[in-house]
Order: structure tokens, then sequence, then C-alpha cells
């Protein structure tokens, strides 16, 4: 089996529908970077939402109010780019209470006050 890869629309009220622009769009990528794949059918196409913040900046962190709850949400189409980073400081957080990984920027708390709180 080969996974190939992702298209991005921006815009609301988008449904979760795929759509045969996409797979034609990586199916031709995919084709030209190895043409055996033209012999094969696809199996599965799927569509789904991702999490954007109003700022286009993920939330990373304790949950404000609620002790030993963290969140690391908000990536859009970047969460797999920036698992690797993302992973390592919210294990240390949940791990030690701490990161070496300044994260501060991402905090939930910059939302207080625009219906977050």
């Amino acid at each position: 089996m080969i996974w190939e890869g992702a298209t991005s629309i921006d815009g609301s009220g988008l449904g979760k529908v795929p759509s045969g622009e996409a797979l034609e769009q990586i199916s031709s990528i995919g084709i030209r970077m190895v043409p055996e794949l033209d012999s094969h059918r696809v199996v599965l196409q799927t569509a789904c939402l991702r999490p954007v913040t109003p700022d286009g900046d993920p939330i990373l962190g304790r949950v404000p109010g609620k002790d030993g709850l963290f969140i690391a949400t908000g990536t859009a189409g970047q969460g797999i780019l920036l698992a690797p980073v993302i992973g390592r400081a919210m294990s240390d957080l949940v791990l030690t209470g701490e990161t070496d990984i300044d994260i501060s920027s991402f905090g939930f708390e910059r939302f207080k006050g625009q219906g977050q709180d």
C-alpha cells in the first residue's frame, strides 16, 4: 500500500467530501515521481477538516484551570512536520512539568477575551 500526499483549500463551510480534482492532482504527481503507480488502483480517498486557530499558530501546553490536562492542536496541515518537536515539548511537560523548548507564545491563554475563556 502506498499513501500519497494531500491538498489544502482555504475557506469556511467546506465539507468532508473527497474531490476528483484533488485525486487527479495527487495521482499525477505520484505517477510522475513513480511511473509504476499508473498501473495500480486507488483503494481509498479521504477528506477531512484540519484544526486551525484564529491566529494560525498551534495551541501548545497546559490547559488553564485544568490540572494535568495538556493540549497540542491547531497545526493545520503542518502537524506531521511539527510532530517531533511538539511531541518532545509535550512529553517534557507531562513527565517533568517543564520543557526547554520555548512554546510560551503558543499557550491557550493568548485567546483569553476572545470567547475562549
